[in-house]
Formats: C-alpha cells, sequence, structure tokens
C-alpha cells in the first residue's frame, strides 16, 4: 500500500472519527423519550453532568482510531481487541460509578471502532489488497 494512502487513512480515521462519534453520542442523548411510568423513589442519588462525562474521551479516541485503523493497515486485526481491553480497563472504576458515563462510553466506543473499520477497509479496497489475510 502506498505511504501517502496508509498517511491518509489514519488522518481521516483520527479527524472523521471525531464527527461520527459526536454524531452518534448527539443522536443517543436526544433520541426521542418515551413517558416513564410513575415510581417511588426511596433513594435519590444526583450526579454531576461534569461526573457523567469522562475526561480526555477525545484525545483517547483520535488515538484509539488511529491505532486501530494502523493495525487492520499493517494486517494486525488483534490490536482491537488490545485497544478495547486498555480502555476498558482504564475506565472501569469510573463507569461503575455512573450508568450515564457508562452509555456513553459504550456509544462513543462502538462508533470509534466503526470508523477506524470503516476507514481501514475502503484505503484497503483502493490499494486493491485483500481484506483478509490468508490462514496459509
Amino acid at each position: 500500500m502506498p505511504w501517502w494512502l496508509s498517511l491518509a487513512a489514519l488522518i481521516v480515521s483520527a479527524v472523521g472519527g471525531w464527527g461520527v462519534t459526536r454524531l452518534c453520542l448527539w443522536a443517543g442523548e436526544h433520541r426521542a423519550k418515551e413517558p416513564m411510568p410513575r415510581v417511588v423513589i426511596l433513594e435519590q442519588k444526583t450526579v454531576d453532568v461534569e461526573d457523567a462525562i469522562l475526561r480526555g474521551g477525545l484525545m483517547i479516541g483520535v488515538l484509539e482510531r488511529v491505532a486501530i485503523t494502523g493495525g487492520l493497515l499493517a494486517g494486525y486485526p488483534e490490536v482491537i481487541a488490545v485497544v478495547v481491553a486498555i480502555k476498558g480497563l482504564g475506565r472501569f472504576s469510573e463507569l461503575k460509578k455512573t450508568p450515564a458515563a457508562a452509555e456513553r462510553f459504550i456509544v462513543g466506543t462502538m462508533a470509534s471502532l466503526l470508523t477506524a473499520f470503516a476507514v481501514a477497509m475502503v484505503a484497503l479496497l483502493i490499494a486493491g489488497e485483500p481484506l483478509r489475510r490468508s490462514l496459509h
């Protein structure tokens, strides 16, 4: 694969993925709300908006997409498992405390992974390279 195509794919994945991820997070937050049944609240816990938003997510997302796109272009799809494991373990304690943050984490991670995968596949198709490595 030409170096310029790899570089272009990494840039598109890093920068373009931000927009896709933001759009998915926005859509999740602004989905149509169904009327909720009335329940008696015995204990109410308030969570600040700041606590529901995980710090560093933008930079982590950019690095995640670059790593995944680069790994796929280099023929190492295993990098996906490594990135997901690092993200999950690194955020576990924060996600356990705040369900709203956990939902944003899952939506953002899935949007980011799918964008990185799509960009890598398009770059491989443009380069005329196989999408799968041979097991022989």
